[in-house]
């Protein structure tokens, strides 16, 4: 019964607040972007509707079906009140940030994350455009022009302030001095992402980036988490201020950063910044050679999950049943994403012939499916020392099959960009990753299946075959 009042009330709750919205924008002139804010508010509030409902089903419907609306009212701009006449999808995005914090808060027992990530982004993010329109215009940002100090300081107060809200209610029995370092943190991170957000993505970022850290903070207050923490955010900041991490890469892997420790302890996450480092470096050191893959943009949101997710999901699977095999493939699998990055930076840096894995013919440095001495040396180093970190838990028989697998992905990588990514002609005829213009067609490979995905398949496959390892001689 509970159930469908809470969906009912859902429903009235956010009908409501269109109509009012409406209203107030044709009625009573508010500005278009008045009424699209007071709809993100007001919309925040749902979560104090969420303890009615008893079960899963019942708590996701009424955001996924708001997924769909929202997309709806997106390309058909049926409902005024909430949209705005650019590109943004940030309506979908809040959406899709209800769902997946409600998923969170139920799965895992972390109310915090739904109320804290919601409330932020509704009251935080909400507030600071209305007084960033509202008195921001002459105190721009000068790193960030699109943005105001006015407008960032009021994520930080509101941040702060609901994270020590929603601190008292669910952790009481943190210390207060606890309490209030991560309440500062929560407000020091919000006002970053925020910073950071375009087009709307701040939508998914800062409600899923602050949700998982109250709910990763509450869990691990303390000094090695804060530190762990500070460092993420220092590698990452630079890195982008150097053009090495786009913005939406920042915020993921901040959020996956975070992620991995809150579920996989300290190895993975420690394996994580060792393989954002080391990655860092080696890009450094071989920036030259670059011109077939096409490695001068910063990396992106796609590259930063498609390296990282396998991993994450093997520190859900060792949240869930504290099973250390899921750990060590966790390990293992970072040792091959450190393979494979070793192999592309470092590979091309020397004047050494590449080959293609498949058939031995002659290549353009860099193509992916290329292999060369340099690279296969570069490969097995990377293995090498990201396989440093099971030993932490493990024995050396581990650290050995880490080693082979970590270098054994990095093979399977270039098998599969070699058969199956798309790759295009470049001015002199020869094989390409990236397109020499837009719009160009593929010469050789699957049209939708480009070297992220790649990356995405190959670590796979290297989880499923540590896991075989595992259940067959142990680690």
């Amino acid at each position: 019964m509970n159930n469908y009042l809470g969906i009912a009330l859902s429903l009235a709750y956010i009908a409501l607040v269109l109509i009012l919205a409406t209203l107030l924008q044709k009625k009573w002139q508010m500005s278009e972007e008045g009424s699209r804010k007071l709809v993100h508010i007001l919309v925040g509030n749902w979560v104090f509707i969420t303890p009615l409902f008893q079960d899963l089903w019942a708590l996701i419907l009424v955001p996924a079906l708001f997924v769909g609306i929202n997309y709806w009212s997106k390309k058909s701009q049926i409902i005024q009140a909430m949209e705005r006449g650019d590109d943004s999808w940030g309506t979908v995005y809040y959406a899709l940030s209800l769902l997946f914090l409600s998923l969170l808060a139920s799965l895992l027992n972390w109310p915090i994350a739904l109320y804290g990530g919601v409330l932020i982004m509704a009251y935080g993010d909400g507030l600071a455009a209305l007084i960033g329109q509202a008195y921001g215009a002459n105190h721009p940002i000068e790193a960030f022009p699109h943005k105001s100090w006015p407008g960032s300081w009021t994520v930080l107060v509101m941040a702060t302030t609901i994270s020590g809200a929603c601190l008292s209610f669910f952790a009481p029995a943190l210390p207060l001095i606890h309490q209030l370092m991560i309440a500062l943190i929560a407000g020091l991170l919000a006002m970053l992402i925020e910073l950071l957000g375009t087009r709307g993505w701040d939508n998914l970022t800062l409600p899923l980036g602050l949700g998982l850290f109250l709910a990763f903070a509450t869990q691990k207050a303390d000094t090695e988490f804060l530190l762990y923490l500070g460092v993420i955010l220092i590698c990452l900041a630079t890195a982008t201020m150097k053009g090495k991490l786009s913005l939406d890469g920042l915020t993921t892997a901040l959020v996956m950063g975070a992620g991995m420790y809150g579920l996989g302890g300290s190895s993975l996450a420690y394996a994580l910044l060792t393989f954002f480092l080391i990655g860092t470096l080696a890009t450094r050191f071989g920036k030259k050679g670059q011109l077939a893959k096409g490695q001068s943009k910063p990396r992106n949101w796609r590259q930063v999950v498609c390296n990282a997710l396998p991993s994450l999901l093997m520190a859900f699977l060792y949240h869930q049943t504290k099973d250390l095999s899921y750990q060590w493939i966790g390990l293992t699998v970072f040792a091959a994403a450190a393979a494979d990055t070793l192999a592309s930076e470092l590979g091309s840096r020397f004047n050494h012939p590449v080959y293609l894995i498949t058939n031995g013919q002659r290549v353009t440095k860099g193509l992916s499916g290329g292999v060369s001495l340099p690279g296969l040396v570069a490969s097995l180093l990377g293995s090498v020392i990201l396989a440093l970190w099971t030993l932490t838990d493990f024995s050396w028989k581990g650290y050995s099959w880490a080693i082979i697998l970590g270098f054994l992905g990095s093979v399977i990588d270039s098998m599969l960009g070699a058969l199956f990514q798309r790759k295009y002609l470049g001015a002199n005829g020869d094989l390409q990753d990236k397109p020499a213009y837009k719009g160009q067609k593929i010469a050789q490979g699957v049209s939708w299946v480009s070297n992220n995905g790649v990356n995405l398949v190959s670590l796979s496959l290297v989880a499923l075959l540590a896991y075989l390892v595992q259940h067959m001689i142990g680690s």
